[in-house]
């Protein structure tokens, strides 16, 4: 029953994922814009990304998917969730593949990011539009 229940809030979470990238880039609270290239996936939510001629880590804005690997958060989500590791872990690969459907390494993207540009773990912050997509 757990499991099934997760499952659905994952699921929410990853259709919230592209309703949320939709919402945001319309946000009137943005500073800053900019193109960068995507080098790498990390998982649902960060990205290395190749901007200003730097390699900078990229974490979204709003969006925390599981983890894709087992790492000290993963362990404290099972913990704090009460479900086995291993199923936290498959549904961050889960959120990870459906990124990588729609986002492809090599990629350009348009970033916008809030008043505060980087988080309290110093990785930029931001909103990452698509190629295709519009703030019309």
């Amino acid at each position: 029953m757990r499991k099934r229940k997760l499952a659905r809030n994952v699921s929410a979470i990853l259709g919230l994922l592209v309703i949320g990238f939709l919402l945001l880039t319309n946000s009137k609270n943005r500073t800053s814009s900019a193109t960068a290239r995507v080098l790498k996936i990390y998982d649902g939510d960060t990205y290395l990304v190749e901007w200003n001629g730097k390699k900078e880590h990229l974490r979204l804005i709003g969006i925390d998917t599981p983890e894709s690997k087992q790492n000290r958060k993963a362990k404290r989500d099972a913990a704090r969730s009460g479900e086995d590791i291993s199923f936290i872990v498959d549904e961050g690969k889960r959120a990870t593949e459906f990124v990588k459907s729609i986002l492809k390494v090599g990629e350009q993207i348009g970033l916008e990011f809030d008043i505060q540009r980087r988080d309290r773990l110093r990785t930029t912050s931001g909103i990452c539009l698509f190629a295709g997509w519009s703030n019309a």
